[in-house]
């Protein structure tokens, strides 16, 4: 059962660090329309 908990708390590790490096991109591209 604990291997199971460890997955789940890796996938939603993962999760979160794709929505971040997503929600950092998205705000490249916006700063470079802005100057643009």
């Amino acid at each position: 059962m604990p291997n199971l908990m460890y997955k789940k708390i890796l996938l939603l590790i993962a999760w979160i660090f794709a929505t971040y490096l997503l929600f950092l991109c998205f705000r490249e591209i916006d700063l470079e329309q802005a100057w643009g």
